[in-house]
């Protein structure tokens, strides 16, 4: 698994790119994934 954010430079989302290489959109779950999320053990 890898946290990622993809898209146009400005306009990234958060996603996941899971073991099977499937890109996931996680923005309906987070804002992004920055130093706060990745700090919080309970959010990830």
């Amino acid at each position: 698994m890898k946290l990622l954010r993809v898209g146009t430079a400005g306009a990234e989302r958060p996603a996941l790119l899971d073991a099977d290489g499937t890109l996931r959109d996680l923005s309906g779950i987070v804002p992004d994934i920055d130093g706060p999320l990745l700090a919080d053990t309970a959010a990830l």
